[in-house]
């Protein structure tokens, strides 16, 4: 793993609080993260889907993760504060969402990533293993890349986190990644738990 800039960093769950910094992340890596609504954040934040990174006590990194009652926990989003990057922040956010799938339990975390972001070589280089290609975006006009990290590579990551004084409690419980049964107004749920839009 890259050496961290400092050891001063702390990871603990999202709290409304966090909710404005979130989405100013959601808009200046619109491209890479893609559209998450304003419901859907404040949605999953109080269900405790999202992990953020602070560092010296400023948000520096967040994930979003989701999954359903027998599904893989699915990562969303993984977005590192672009003047942090290459750090070993990414990394530890990645760890604590193995700690996360160890407890519930989960053995597979998946997710999708469009070709051609630099992201792609971060989820390789952590052990994450491309499973397809698929067309995907508006249009089809891009292609999208299926990663998976197996009961292995979960382990190996979250052995990492296991013992780290600096991940707070997650209070995480298998109902963390139940089914999204009631979604907010305006929102629909995908096959794959996130939300989006509801149009028409």
């Amino acid at each position: 793993m890259p050496q961290c800039l400092d050891d001063e960093y702390r990871i603990r769950p999202a709290t409304p609080a966090d909710q404005s910094w979130i989405q100013c992340i959601n808009r200046k890596f619109s491209g890479e993260l893609g559209f998450v609504p304003r419901a859907a954040v404040h949605y999953h934040i109080e269900h405790g889907h999202y992990t953020l990174l602070v560092l010296r006590g400023q948000l520096a990194a967040f994930s979003l993760t989701t999954g359903g009652k027998q599904s893989p926990v699915r990562i969303i989003q993984h977005a590192v504060d672009d003047e942090l990057w290459r750090l070993g922040y990414g990394q530890r956010l990645l760890e604590a969402n193995a700690l996360k799938a160890t407890r519930c339990p989960r053995t597979q975390l998946v997710l999708t990533c469009r070709d051609g972001l630099l992201a792609n070589d971060f989820w390789q280089a952590t052990g994450g293993t491309l499973n397809a290609v698929s067309p995907g975006g508006h249009r089809r006009q891009k292609m999208l890349l299926h990663w998976t990290y197996d009961k292995n590579n979960i382990e190996r990551l979250a052995d990492s986190a296991r013992h780290d004084p600096r991940i707070d409690d997650l209070n995480l419980r298998p109902s963390d990644y139940s089914i999204i049964k009631n979604p907010p107004d305006g929102l629909w749920i995908t096959q794959n738990g996130t939300l989006v839009p509801a149009f028409g």
